[in-house]
């Protein structure tokens, strides 16, 4: 019943993941580092100001929208439950795989992805079981796996920060000079 939902957190980050990605390699392609940059910083903060905005809309919507899309009186708690901690909690756009791809490095994108994949099988069974967490376990299992990944990408982008287009830094971020245009028409 959740997965419209979670899906529309999946669709924003790669909307601005993939148009950040493609705008970021062909800036790449022209030597032009400074502008890839502001493509990435733009599709970071754009894409997170994006979640928080659809966050808001879905707490002050949230049983609305879930009877809307499938659930009844016997769902709707474990809807609750879980979308607490996967969308409120843990809405970390997936945008950094797609950034670290611009620069060729599909290891590091795959890897933190593959990072969340994994540490969210693991957990799920220890919260829904042992902890008697339920559904709410398996939210908090795929939330803290979403962390951990986010912390691989920061990791890498610390790690390279010398070489790496990879940015969020404020002053790169903008919205002209077809900033915002270039990564919306591309995603």
């Amino acid at each position: 019943i959740t997965f419209p939902v979670v899906m529309l957190v999946s669709c924003v980050g790669t909307i601005f993941g993939a148009g950040a990605n493609a705008n970021m390699a062909a800036e790449l392609g022209k030597g032009n580092r400074e502008r890839a940059k502001a493509f990435s910083a733009f599709s970071v903060y754009t894409a997170a100001a994006v979640v928080i905005v659809l966050s808001f809309i879905l707490l002050a919507a949230k049983r609305p929208i879930l009877y809307a899309i499938g659930a009844d009186e016997s769902s709707i708690g474990f809807c609750t439950d879980y979308l607490f901690w996967v969308f409120h909690i843990g809405c970390v756009p997936q945008v950094f795989s797609q950034l670290f791809l611009a620069e060729g490095e599909s290891k590091i994108s795959a890897f933190g992805i593959g990072l969340a994949g994994a540490l969210n099988v693991i957990l799920d069974p220890i919260f829904i079981f042992p902890c008697g967490m339920g559904v709410a376990g398996a939210g908090l299992a795929t939330c803290i796996a979403n962390y951990v990944s986010l912390a691989f990408y920061l990791a890498m982008f610390r790690i390279r920060r010398e070489t790496t287009v990879v940015c969020f830094h404020p002053r790169y971020f903008r919205v002209r000079d077809k900033i915002c245009i270039g990564v919306l028409s591309v995603g």
